[in-house]
């Protein structure tokens, strides 16, 4: 009968601990999705926000003149960007970034317009902004003729180019369109940018 009840009660107590731990369990499961529910609110939040400022830049810009940027072509010869890109005389895709601008973002647009330039007639103009004229150099050099590429260290007029991000703008007849600034969390939203842009002036 002693040896009855006392397995009974071990087995209680066993079974008190199993639900102890599975409890203990449960709270750091419910501690873990808590915090990462609000890592993600924040960055949801955090996305929200730049978006809505990107969108502005949007705004004020679409169909905008293009500013006055003097290239420097070399022995003393200089000729406004301007002419170049209407020297196309179709609209141009241009894609801006510095040498302080993300890297892993640079290099993931500059795959994508290189693919781009085989697979479709869109035509694209990169404005690099290097400090230094021989990195500049070596990434001109990088690209061997595949994409046509100009330094341009700031852009003063314009406030965008201030974000410390890179971005897009579609050039048409002399006025800016379509001005677009892709999110570092989101890889595909450029692409379906570039997309849509194709889908709008080259086909």
């Amino acid at each position: 009968m002693k040896k009855s009840v006392f397995l009974f009660v071990l087995a209680l107590i066993i079974f008190n601990l199993c639900l102890l731990l599975r409890h203990y369990s449960l709270k750091q499961k419910s501690i873990t999705i808590a915090r990462e529910y609000s890592k993600t609110l924040v960055k949801e939040e955090r996305i929200s926000q730049k978006i809505k400022k990107y969108s502005i830049f949007q705004q004020i810009m679409e169909g905008t003149d293009f500013p006055e940027i003097t290239i420097d072509k070399g022995r003393g010869d200089s000729l406004l960007l301007s002419s170049l890109l209407n020297a196309y005389d179709v609209p141009v895709l241009c894609f801006r970034f510095k040498d302080s601008h993300c890297d892993a973002c640079i290099q993931h647009a500059i795959r994508l317009l290189n693919k781009i330039s085989k697979d479709s007639q869109c035509q694209i103009v990169v404005m690099s902004g290097y400090a230094n004229f021989r990195q500049f150099k070596a990434f001109e050099n990088s690209q061997n003729g595949k994409l046509v590429t100009y330094n341009i260290e700031d852009i003063e007029c314009w406030e965008i180019d201030d974000i410390e991000q890179i971005y897009f703008f579609v050039f048409k007849d002399g006025k800016i369109h379509n001005v677009f600034v892709p999110l570092k969390e989101d890889e595909i939203y450029m692409q379906n940018y570039i997309n849509s842009m194709i889908q709008k002036y080259w086909k």
